[in-house]
C-alpha cells in the first residue's frame, strides 16, 4: 500500500505546516476516520462555519451536498485504500444554512498518527461555474435566436397565405361566419408582427419605443385566452380599472406578457378552476396581476423561475415563458413580483411605467 507521508502531525504543524495552514486564499483540510482532524480558517469560511463548528461535525460528508455526497465518499475512500495517491474533481458543498456551493478540491493519501488520511486544498469556485453558465446560455441563446429567426420567416409566409385568403374571403360571409374571419385576421396579423421580433431576436433594444393600452390588449386577447381555457374548463375572470393610461411597451409584447403568464397560470390549475387578470394604477405605473388557486411554488423554486430555460414541466415546457415575462418589464423600467403559497397559489404583479408624455 502506497504512503506518501510516513510522519505523523499536528493540526496546522508538520503535514500541514503553519504557513499553508494561516494562508487566506484556499482551503485547508486533514481527514480521517470520516472526521476533520484539521481545518484552516478559509475552509470554515467557505462553507459558512466557524472552525469549531466543522471540527465537531460528525461526519466530513455533512459539508456535502445531498446528491454529490456517494461520488464524493466513494474518491475519500480510494484515496484511503490506497487505489489512487491524488484526486482532482468538482462538488457541490453545502453550507450550514443548507444552500449549495460550487468547489474544487484536490487531495492526496497521507500517513498521520500511523493511518491513513487524506491532506488537501479547497478552493469556492461559484463565480467562475456562474461565469461558465452564463457563457453557455448566452451561446445557447444565439444559436436559438438564429433558429427562431428561420422558423420566423418561413411562419411569417404562411400567415401571409391565410391573411391574403381571409381578405379574399371577406365580400362572400356574413353574420357570425364574418366574424369568426375577421379573428382570423387579427390573429394572423399579430402572428406577423410576432414573427417580425423573432426575426429580430437577440438585435439589442428596440430603437423606437411605442406604447399600448393595456386596456386595449387584454379585450383583443380575451377571446383566444377562454378558448385556450375551455378545454379544461378553466374560467377567465377580468376586472380592469377604468382609464388605465398607455404604458411604455408595445401591444405585442403585452401580448406576450398576458398570454405567457395566464398559460402559466392555467397550468397550475386545476380542472374546472379559476385564473384571475387584474389591472390597476399604482403610482407611476399600470399594474397587471394574473392569479390563480393552483398548486403554488416550492420556495427553492421562487428565487429561479425567471432564469432562461428554468422548468420544472419537463418536456412540456421551454423555461422561456417567464423569462420573456420578466424580460420585457424590466426592459422598460418596470419589474414583476411573486406571491405564492404552496397549495394555495400564486399571484404575478407586473408593474409597467406610465407612457412617459413629455419624452
Amino acid at each position: 500500500m502506497p504512503a506518501s507521508a510516513t510522519k505523523s502531525a499536528a493540526p496546522g504543524h508538520g503535514l500541514v505546516g503553519s504557513t499553508l495552514a494561516e494562508q487566506p486564499f484556499f482551503g485547508v483540510y486533514l481527514l480521517q476516520d470520516g472526521r476533520f482532524v484539521f481545518v484552516n480558517e478559509r475552509f470554515a469560511q467557505n462553507l459558512g462555519y466557524s472552525v469549531e463548528e466543522v471540527m465537531a461535525l460528525p461526519s466530513v460528508l455533512d459539508t456535502v451536498y445531498e446528491e454529490d455526497r456517494a461520488f464524493v465518499g466513494e474518491n475519500i475512500r480510494a484515496r484511503l485504500n490506497g487505489d489512487v495517491e491524488q484526486i482532482r474533481y468538482s462538488l457541490r458543498g453545502r453550507r450550514k444554512d443548507g444552500s449549495p456551493v460550487e468547489l474544487e478540491v484536490m487531495g492526496r493519501r497521507v500517513i498521520h498518527d500511523g493511518r491513513p488520511a487524506v491532506l488537501g486544498v479547497q478552493c469556492d469556485v461559484s463565480e467562475r461555474a456562474r461565469e461558465e453558465r452564463t457563457y453557455h446560455a448566452k451561446q445557447k441563446a444565439e444559436a436559438l435566436g438564429a433558429m427562431a429567426a428561420g422558423v420566423a420567416h418561413d411562419f411569417n409566409n404562411i400567415l401571409s397565405v391565410i391573411n391574403m385568403t381571409a381578405e379574399v374571403m371577406v365580400p362572400h360571409l356574413e353574420g357570425v361566419t364574418a366574424n369568426d374571419l375577421a379573428e382570423i385576421r387579427k390573429a394572423a396579423h399579430r402572428g406577423k408582427v410576432l414573427c417580425q421580433q423573432l426575426m429580430s431576436f437577440g438585435a439589442g433594444p428596440r430603437e423606437h419605443e411605442t406604447s399600448a393600452s393595456l386596456t386595449d390588449v387584454l379585450t383583443n386577447v380575451a377571446p383566444i385566452l377562454e378558448r385556450l381555457l375551455a378545454p379544461r374548463s378553466i374560467r377567465l375572470s377580468m376586472s380592469l380599472a377604468d382609464n388605465l393610461p398607455r404604458v411604455g411597451v408595445s401591444a405585442v409584447e403585452l401580448e406576450q406578457v398576458v398570454m405567457n403568464l395566464v398559460v402559466n397560470a392555467a397550468d397550475a390549475t386545476a380542472e374546472r378552476g379559476e385564473v384571475q387578470v387584474l389591472a390597476s394604477v399604482d403610482d407611476a405605473s399600470v399594474v397587471l396581476r394574473v392569479r390563480d388557486h393552483g398548486s403554488g411554488i416550492p420556495p427553492e423554486h421562487l428565487k429561479r423561475i425567471f432564469d432562461a430555460y428554468f422548468t420544472t414541466k419537463g418536456d412540456k415546457g421551454n423555461g422561456l415563458g417567464l423569462r420573456n415575462v420578466w424580460q420585457i418589464a424590466t426592459g422598460c423600467g418596470g419589474r414583476v413580483e411573486v406571491d405564492s403559497t404552496v397549495g394555495e397559489g400564486s399571484t404575478f404583479s407586473v408593474f409597467l411605467p406610465v407612457e412617459d408624455l413629455e419624452g
